[in-house]
């Protein structure tokens, strides 16, 4: 499973200490991973997941319930392309004074 959060790919990675406030989320994410037959959790950059962070950000505006798309939005089409076609998108990284970058 790809993942751009540190934090999300950290608690079903790991044991979760018992008394987290939401235990119970992260154990039937768990199963429902196991049962899918993966593994693991890998991070991934948040220019890299475009389609799911668009998602997310219509998630957000979206009425509060559960909702169920038999299609894709009409604004993830052409992120859907772009990511079929296996477009590259630049990552964004700010660097400070004396920091050592090798490429």
């Amino acid at each position: 499973m790809e993942c751009d959060s540190l934090n999300l790919m950290k608690v079903v990675n790991e044991d979760v200490d018992r008394n987290h406030p939401v235990k119970h989320l992260i154990s039937e994410c768990k199963t429902l991973m196991k049962e899918l037959g993966i593994h693991k959790a890998i991070h991934i950059f948040r220019e890299t997941n475009q389609c799911a962070d668009k998602l997310a950000a219509l998630g957000k505006r979206a009425a509060e319930g559960v909702h169920v798309l038999s299609h894709p939005p009409e604004e993830l089409s052409k992120l859907l392309r772009l990511d079929v076609e296996g477009s590259l998108w630049p990552k964004k990284i700010r660097f400070s004074p004396g920091d050592r970058v090798f490429l």
